[in-house]
């Protein structure tokens, strides 16, 4: 991978959690998937099929599953705390040692997790799960914990001010376009996108294991 001339700037990384740090088909997308329509059709007194269809409509414009259902009237929230503290974790996440090696290689650039995948505890035992050293992180954030979710650029911007770095100096890690490189981009720091390709990101990686590679590392 050929260096990019703007990565010297960088000092800080910001990482998404689920679909990022783990591939986002380690939980079976059906479990998420069940969980929304059903709260929809509930509230709404939809079929599922209708629940179904105007939820994927909403979600392709906007990216966030939060704000989806909140326009569909169910508590985003609320229903994502309660689905990430009953679903067994530990069925699902296991130690990742190419992970855990990455992070020890990047050990001379500051590191944060941002996450809308539940309260800080819920993203801490994940990433317990996954075998990481939580001491080599400087902070791990919820966005519910904040009161704001991505893609919101403000989030980003309240990120960037607790670690006391311009924005520019950061570059957000996420799998997600709208969700993680839009909201990120629009507060000024530089974006990656693992496991996809987009436009809208500074680099786009096949997998997060190659974020080490732009800091001349390999895992």
């Amino acid at each position: 991978m050929n260096k990019l001339k703007w990565i010297r700037d960088i000092k800080g990384i910001g990482w998404d959690l689920d679909g990022t740090l783990y591939p986002a088909n380690t939980i079976p997308e059906e479990l998420f998937i069940e969980t929304q329509v059903k709260a929809v059709m509930e509230k709404n007194n939809w079929s599922k099929k209708k629940a179904k269809e105007e939820y994927e409509e909403i979600y392709k414009e906007i990216g966030s599953h939060t704000k989806t259902l909140s326009k569909l009237g169910v508590n985003g929230v609320s229903l994502f705390l309660k689905f990430w503290d009953e679903l067994p974790l530990e069925k699902y996440l296991k130690p990742d040692k190419k992970l855990i090696q990455m992070f020890k290689l990047l050990k001379g650039v500051r590191h944060f997790v941002l996450s809308n995948g539940g309260r800080e505890e819920q993203v801490k035992r994940k990433m317990k799960l996954l075998g990481l050293d939580l001491g080599g992180f400087e902070m791990i954030v919820s966005g519910y914990d904040l009161g704001l979710v991505k893609p919101s650029k403000e989030i980003f911007q309240v990120m960037a001010k607790k670690m006391n770095l311009k924005t520019s100096e950061i570059m957000y890690v996420g799998d997600r376009e709208k969700a993680d490189v839009i909201g990120a981009k629009e507060a000024g720091m530089r974006t990656c996108l693992v496991y996809g390709d987009s436009k809208e990101a500074d680099v786009s990686l096949e997998s997060v294991y190659e974020v080490a590679e732009m800091f001349g590392k390999k895992v």
